[in-house]
C-alpha cells in the first residue's frame, strides 16, 4: 500500500524512531472510569486551547481501511480516523491512525460521551492533534467526547 502526499503529523506518525516528547507532561494510569482500564493523565497544567501531543501510531489511507501489516489483518481500540479539509470545507485526505502500533499516551485518553458526570476537556484537529478544550489542572484525567 502506498501512502502519498502525507502531512507532517502522519509523516511522524509513521516514522519508527517518532518518539512523542509527551512523557514530561502526561502519564498513563488507572482511569477513573470504572471498568475503562487505563486512561491518560496531565502531569502538569495545561492552558485553555494548548496543543497537547500528536496522535501517533501506524497510519495508512482509511480509502484502504481493509489493510494488512505483516500478511495478517488487525484491529484495536486504539484506531482514530482523522480527514483532513480544504479551504472550501471539502474533505481531503482522509487517513486512520492505529495508535496500538507505535502509538503514544494520548491512544489512553477515554471518551465521555453518555457520561454526564463526566465533560470532555480536549479535541483533536484534524491533523491529528490534540488540543485542550479548557483548562485541564494537573492530576486531572483526558476525556474526549466520542
Amino acid at each position: 500500500m502506498a501512502i502519498t502526499n502525507l502531512t507532517t503529523a502522519q509523516a511522524r506518525a509513521l516514522t519508527p524512531s517518532f518518539s512523542p516528547q509527551y512523557s514530561g507532561s502526561l502519564e498513563v494510569k488507572a482511569s477513573t472510569i470504572s471498568g475503562a482500564g487505563d486512561g491518560c493523565f496531565a502531569k502538569t497544567n495545561i492552558a485553555n486551547g494548548a496543543t497537547i501531543g500528536t496522535y501517533a501510531g501506524y497510519t495508512h489511507d482509511h480509502s484502504n481501511y481493509e489493510f494488512t501489516r505483516r500478511g495478517k489483518l488487525y484491529w484495536s481500540d486504539y484506531v482514530m480516523d482523522f480527514c483532513e479539509s480544504n479551504s472550501n470545507g471539502e474533505k481531503t485526505n482522509h487517513f486512520t491512525v492505529n495508535g496500538l502500533y507505535g502509538g503514544n499516551e494520548l491512544r489512553y485518553i477515554n471518551g465521555c460521551a453518555g457520561n454526564a458526570s463526566i465533560d470532555p476537556n480536549v479535541e483533536f484537529n484534524n491533523d491529528g492533534e490534540a488540543y485542550a478544550i479548557k483548562a485541564i489542572s494537573a492530576g486531572d484525567e483526558l476525556f474526549m467526547d466520542y
